[in-house]
């Protein structure tokens, strides 16, 4: 799970799909478009509420998302693990303040 989180799409799958005609050129895009469908779904569930918002995104599979700072960043990850299963990294992991987390 650590290394599907941290790493990008794991390379041998796509090198060794190229033996499929036609399956190498399909993967980037399929990717791209899940992510879309992700984050399109991650914002149809912010608008529903005025607490957590969304930074703007640059790349990636991840969302950088802006909570209330009403305890520490990991306080914040243990209990959206722990209660809902929701498997986050804390802001600081990647230098940001603690008002912010990363999710995967």
């Amino acid at each position: 799970m650590i290394a599907d989180t941290y790493l990008s799409v794991n390379t041998p799958v796509p090198i060794g799909d190229a033996e499929v005609p036609g399956t190498a050129a399909r993967i980037p895009e399929a990717g791209h478009s899940r992510a879309r469908r992700n984050l399109a779904e991650l914002d149809r569930q912010l608008a529903e509420q005025k607490v957590v918002s969304r930074l703007k995104v640059e790349g990636g599979w991840c969302a950088v998302l802006r909570v209330p700072a009403t305890r520490s960043d990991e306080g914040v990850a243990i209990e959206l693990l722990t209660a809902y299963g929701v498997s986050v990294h804390p802001g600081h992991f990647y230098g940001l303040p603690v008002r912010r987390i990363l999710g995967c």
